[in-house]
C-alpha cells in the first residue's frame, strides 16, 4: 500500500535552474502536528508511509524554494505545495484551492484541475528523486536533478511542501503499492554519546586485542545504528568494509561476528548502491555460512542482513538464491524458534516473493510455498499479514505464479482471511485473492467455489475506502469472466452495492465500478444485462462521462453501448433513459473529445440511437398546459419503471 514510501532529501533557497545540485542542504522536517491521521512518519521526520499527507514544519518564505523527496517504493503519493487548510486525510491531494500537487501519474492537479502534465516517458519510478521548485507563482518539477519544464500555479497564501501516499494502487489491475518495506535498518537502544568513531579506528578495528577490535567494530556499528543520518558513505570510505567482513570469519569471537553482521545490515539498509557496496565485498557467502552459526544472535543477525539484501531488487534476490539461501532460511521454521526470529525469517520469505521483473526462479516459488501453506495458520498478526503479502506477490507473477499458488493447496485458507478482524490481514487477503481472479476462467473459479463472495457485502460497506475499492477491483475481475461468474455475483445480491459504489464511492472506487458494470455488459447474457438496467444503472454510468480520467469515459461509453447493442427491440427505451438522466447531453459534448476514440464512439452512439425519429415520445413526458398557459410535469414519471425484455 507500503506501504508506498517517501524520504524527505533536501531542502534549498534561492535556486532552482537547470540541473539542481544536490549537495549541502538541509534536511525536510515532516510536521507531526500536520500529517493524516493514518500516516506514520520515521526516520527522524524524514520519511512518510501508511495513508494520507503531511506538511514540512517550515513554510516557504524566500523568492525561491527546493525541495525534494526520494520515491523509496511505488504505490499512489504525491508531492507539492499546500496551505495548513489542506484536508491531509484525503488522497489525492489536488482536489481544491488548498493545494497543488504532482500526482504518481505525472499529472499536476489543483483545485480539482489538471493543470499540466509529465511526458508519459518520464514519469518518476521507484528510485528517482522528485524535486519541487517554487516560487510562490509557480511550481516547477525536476526528476533526478533535471528540469522537467512541466509549470503549473494557482495556489494562493502562506504555502508547505506537502507530501502523501499511500493507498491502494489506482492502475489495479497490475501496479500495486509496496505494502512492505524492503529493507530495515536495526535500531539503536543506547546512547550514542560516546561511540564516535576516533581516529585509530581502522587500526583499533585491526588489532589483535580482541578486547579493542570489538570496541572499534562496536562503535562503527553505534553510528550506523543511529536514527539521526547515519554516516555510512563517509565509512564505507573510510575502508571498513573489507574489515567488517572479515570480522564474519571469527568463529572463535562471536560477539565480533555479532557486531559486524550488525553494522554490515544496517549499511545493506541504506541505498542501492550501498546495498551494492556490500555485496560487492563478498558478504554474502559469509551471511550464508553465518546461517549454520551455533549462536542464535549471530545466525538471526545474518537472517536480517540477508533480507536486506535480498530487498535490493530482483538481480541481488537472484544472487542471493543461487548461493543456496532458501533451504537452510526454511530450516528455521519450526516450533522452537522465537517470535521474533520467525517474523524476521517470514520478512525475508517476502523478499523473496518481491518482484516480478522478472519473477522469482519456479524452482524457488516450489520451495517456498509448503512453508507460506504453514505460516499461514500462525497466531502472531506480523507473521500472517507478512505470509499473505507474499502469497500476494506471488500471485502477481502471471497464470504460471498463480496455478502453483493454487496447486499448493493454500486457497481455502486464504479467503476466510477476507473476514478477519485485522484491516491489515484483510488488505493483504483481498489483494492475494484479487490477484487469482486476474487469471483464467478456471483459476478464477478456484477461488469462487471457497464461498468468497459470501465476504464481500460486508467488504463493500467497509468504512475503509481501499477495501471498498479493491473488494470492486476483485468483483470486476468476476464479471469479466464466464457467465455462470457473472450470474454468481448477481445471486450474491452484489450487483445493487456495485453500484451503490459507482454512484457515491470515492473516484477510485467509482473507476474500478465502471469497470466492473462495463465488463458485465460484455460478458454477460441478455437477462443478466437486463438486470443491470432494472436495478438502475444507467444514471450512475452516465454521470462519469463528465469525468476528466478519459479511461473511464471509454469504459463508459463501451458499457452504454453493448446495453444498447443488448436491448435489440427495447434500444429506445434504453435511449430515452439515458436522454433523461442527461447523458444523451454528456454524449453530445464528447463528440469534441480530444481523444479520437472516445469522440468516434459517441458520434456513432448518438448517430445510431438518438438521431431522426428512432425514439417514439413517451406520452408521460409531455407536460400538460395549464389554463394559465404554464406546463405541469408529472414528477413521478420514472422511465426506470418500464418492464425490460431484451
Amino acid at each position: 500500500m507500503a506501504a508506498s514510501v517517501l524520504c524527505c532529501l533536501r531542502c534549498c533557497r534561492d535556486g532552482g535552474t537547470g540541473h539542481i545540485p544536490l549537495k549541502e542542504m538541509p534536511a525536510v522536517q515532516l510536521d507531526t502536528q500536520h500529517m493524516g491521521t493514518d500516516v506514520v512518519i520515521v526516520k527522524n521526520g524524514r520519511r512518510i508511509c501508511g495513508t494520507g499527507g503531511c506538511l514540512a514544519s517550515a513554510p516557504l518564505h524566500q523568492n525561491k524554494s527546493y525541495f525534494e523527496f526520494k520515491i523509496q517504493s511505488t504505490g499512489i503519493w504525491g508531492i507539492g505545495v499546500a496551505t495548513q487548510k489542506v484536508n491531509l486525510n484525503q488522497i489525492p491531494l489536488g482536489r481544491d484551492v488548498h493545494s497543488l500537487v504532482m500526482r504518481n501519474d505525472g499529472a499536476l492537479y489543483h483545485n480539482n484541475e489538471e493543470k499540466n502534465r509529465l511526458p508519459a516517458n518520464s514519469l518518476p519510478q521507484e528510485g528517482d528523486v522528485v524535486g519541487i521548485t517554487y516560487d510562490h507563482v509557480e511550481l516547477n518539477v525536476y526528476l533526478n536533478g533535471k528540469n522537467m519544464h512541466c509549470p503549473a500555479s494557482g495556489i494562493r497564501g502562506t504555502v508547505y511542501p506537502v507530501v502523501y501516499g499511500p493507498t491502494v494502487s489506482g492502475a489495479v489491475q497490475n501496479k500495486r503499492d509496496e505494502h512492505l518495506l524492503k529493507k530495515r535498518n536495526v535500531p539503536q537502544e543506547e546512547s550514542l554519546e560516546d561511540s564516535d568513531v576516533d581516529a585509530d579506528f581502522k587500526a583499533n578495528a585491526t588489532s589483535d586485542n580482541p578486547v579493542v577490535q570489538l570496541s572499534a567494530v562496536q562503535a562503527a556499528r553505534k553510528l550506523l545504528s543511529s536514527d539521526r543520518n547515519p554516516p555510512i558513505d563517509d565509512l564505507i570510505k573510510s575502508g571498513i568494509l573489507p574489515i567488517l567482513v572479515k570480522c564474519l570469519e571469527r568463529d572463535d569471537n562471536p560477539s565480533l561476528q555479532f557486531e559486524a553482521a550488525w553494522a554490515l545490515t544496517n549499511i545493506a539498509s541504506g541505498t542501492s548502491a550501498q546495498t551494492q557496496a556490500v555485496v560487492q565485498s563478498n558478504a554474502v557467502p559469509l551471511f550464508l555460512r553465518l546461517l549454520h552459526s551455533p549462536h542464535q544472535n549471530v545466525c538471526e543477525q545474518a537472517v536480517w542482513a540477508l533480507g536486506n539484501i535480498i530487498g535490493d531488487g530482483p538481480q541481488c534476490r537472484d544472487y542471493v538464491i543461487s548461493l543456496g539461501v532458501v533451504k537452510p532460511l526454511l530450516s528455521f521454521i519450526n516450533p522452537s524458534i522465537p517470535i521474533t526470529f520467525l517474523r524476521n525469517v517470514t520478512w525475508v520469505i517476502v523478499n523473496l516473493c518481491r518482484n516480478k521483473d522478472p519473477p522469482p526462479p519456479m524452482e524457488t516459488v516450489q520451495e517456498i510455498l509448503p512453508a507460506l501453506c504453514v505460516l499461514i495458520y500462525h497466531t502472531d498478526i506480523n507473521i500472517l499479514v507478512d505470509t499473505v503479502w507474499a502469497l500476494s506477490y506471488l500471485t502477481d507473477g502471471g497464470n504460471e505464479q498463480i496455478q502453483m499458488v493454487i496447486d499448493s493447496g493454500v486457497v481455502p485458507f486464504l479467503v476466510p482471511l477476507l473476514s478477519h478482524q485485522e484491516v491489515k490481514v484483510q488488505t493483504a487477503a483481498l489483494r492475494a485473492v484479487g490477484n487469482i481472479v486476474t487469471g483464467t476462467d478456471e483459476q478464477t473459479q478456484v477461488v469462487l467455489n471457497c464461498d468468497v463472495l459470501s465476504h464481500f457485502p460486508n467488504l463493500l460497506s467497509h468504512p475503509k475506502e481501499k477495501i471498498n475499492k479493491e473488494a470492486v477491483w476483485f468483483l470486476s475481475n468476476i464479471t469479466a469472466g464466464n457467465q455462470q461468474q457473472v450470474q454468481a455475483v448477481i445471486d450474491a445480491g452484489l450487483i445493487p452495492m456495485i453500484i451503490h459504489q459507482l454512484a457515491k464511492g470515492d473516484f477510485g472506487t467509482q473507476k474500478e465500478a465502471a469497470w466492473a458494470i462495463s465488463n458485465l455488459t460484455i460478458s454477460g447474457r441478455k437477462d443478466q444485462v437486463e438486470y443491470l438496467v432494472q436495478q438502475n444503472v444507467i444514471p450512475p454510468f452516465c454521470n462519469l462521462l463528465s469525468v476528466k480520467d478519459s479511461q473511464v469515459v471509454q469504459v463508459v461509453l463501451d458499457g452504454l453501448k453493448n446495453i444498447l447493442i443488448m436491448a435489440g427491440d427495447e434500444a429506445s427505451t434504453i435511449a430515452e433513459i439515458i436522454e433523461e438522466c442527461g447523458g444523451l447531453e454528456k454524449i453530445e459534448v464528447l463528440q469534441q473529445h480530444e481523444n479520437e476514440d472516445i469522440y468516434k464512439l459517441a458520434f456513432e452512439i448518438i448517430d445510431q440511437y438518438f438521431s431522426g425519429d428512432d425514439i417514439d415520445e413517451d406520452p408521460s413526458l409531455i407536460p400538460e398546459a395549464t389554463q394559465g398557459g404554464t406546463y405541469n410535469f408529472d414528477p413521478t414519471a420514472n422511465l426506470q419503471t418500464k418492464e425490460f425484455n431484451f
